[in-house]
């Protein structure tokens, strides 16, 4: 069995200087110890999500080298779950993979799915995650981030899956977007499923930062400006951000699976959150160029549904620790209840006469502090 950390692509592909994303991290990256994980993964069928995407195929890199009876891989990215194949096929000979293309949100698709694999733990990573094109897509949204999840969630149920681990984001935590309220629905489906449904899986979230050089990241949007001779946009001087690295997202979402239980929200000692003016001068310097000199900054103002800054946590929450001491556990205010499957029919309602206004009013309805 491979226990080696999986590689991870340099941020930089230009002719200048190379650098990985661990440089970039303004911290020590967290690697978590294998023993628990590997006692999780080997021998079990894993199903993933949006299996070909930044991080989904960093979990499917870092699962196959404990061995699991099966990897299953879901996409609706053919190119992308293509590569992804051929890859794992080159590098686990003996691993027994099973690539499937499927669109999440196609409930007779994903049923077929789970009763012909029958896995025992999902890790949900498919979703839309780029905030500004996320806030002109309200449809594929809903489709996706909040119709998909909650038909895996009700599948997993049903077919009595041990363990459902759910991808979030620290754009949740009080969203001023559509893509944060989407996503913090999507927690409200993972807590609805424990309490008032009280589903035998185990339903757990994973709450994450921004993946360093994941796709459409500012780390290559950034190099990409680098290597055109600048400027970097910025839209804001003094907006950061919380970041973690590919490999650190995979093992966030492992320690999930092997050690979280019901309604937990984990959440990565990510260190202070980082200025993207900060990570900007360092990825020009990382490059042998001069900031303002060789490469010009230029700020471009705040785009619609983005934050200046991010949090982990509303104000009413608490983190509390867990086994590890770079890992904590949300623990969240719990005094507002909604009627889920009522509120998916009514959005379903809107998708079909794409009334856009109510889908919005909807997801604020559903979650009350979106936009406050």
């Amino acid at each position: 069995m491979h226990t080696q950390k999986a590689n991870t692509d340099t941020a930089s592909s230009s002719d200048k200087k190379g650098f990985s994303v661990e440089e970039l991290l303004f911290r020590e990256e967290i690697v978590l110890p294998y023993g628990h994980i590997q006692h999780h993964v080997f021998s079990r069928r894993i199903l993933i999500t949006g299996a070909s995407g930044s991080i989904g195929s960093q979990l499917s890199r870092q699962i196959a080298q404990y061995e699991p009876s099966e990897l299953i891989l879901i996409d609706k990215c053919e190119g992308t779950l293509s590569s992804l194949e051929a890859e794992l096929r080159k590098l686990f000979t003996s691993l027994k993979l099973t690539i499937l293309m499927a669109d999440i949100s196609d409930e007779v698709r994903i049923a077929h799915i789970f009763h012909a694999t029958k896995p025992h733990v999902v890790y949900h990573t498919a979703a839309l995650k780029h905030v500004p094109f996320v806030e002109k897509q309200l449809y594929d949204a809903i489709k996706t981030n909040v119709l998909g999840t909650k038909i895996l969630a009700d599948t997993s149920s049903k077919l009595k899956v041990e363990k459902f681990v759910f991808v979030s984001t620290d754009k949740a935590v009080n969203p001023s977007s559509f893509m944060g309220a989407s996503k913090r629905f999507g927690e409200i489906v993972m807590a609805d499923q424990n309490k008032r449904l009280q589903s035998s899986t185990q339903f757990i979230t994973a709450r994450f930062g921004n993946v360093l050089g994941s796709s459409g990241s500012v780390v290559n949007i950034f190099d990409t400006q680098i290597r055109e001779g600048g400027p970097i946009t910025i839209t804001h001087r003094d907006m950061t951000r919380y970041f973690m690295t590919p490999y650190e997202a995979g093992q966030l979402l492992l320690e999930a699976g092997a050690t979280g239980t019901d309604g937990q929200i984990l959440i990565f000692k990510m260190g202070d959150p980082v200025n993207i003016s900060d990570l900007a001068i360092k990825m020009i310097r990382l490059q042998g160029l001069r900031p303002g000199s060789d490469i010009e900054i230029i700020y471009t103002g705040i785009r619609p549904g983005e934050k200046l800054h991010e949090q982990l946590l509303n104000d009413t929450d608490q983190l509390l620790p867990s086994h590890h001491h770079q890992i904590f556990v949300a623990r969240l205010k719990d005094d507002f209840i909604i009627d889920v499957a009522d509120y998916i029919e009514k959005m379903k309602q809107a998708m079909q006469s794409s009334n856009t206004a109510m889908m919005r009013s909807l997801l604020k309805l559903a979650v009350p502090e979106y936009g406050i």
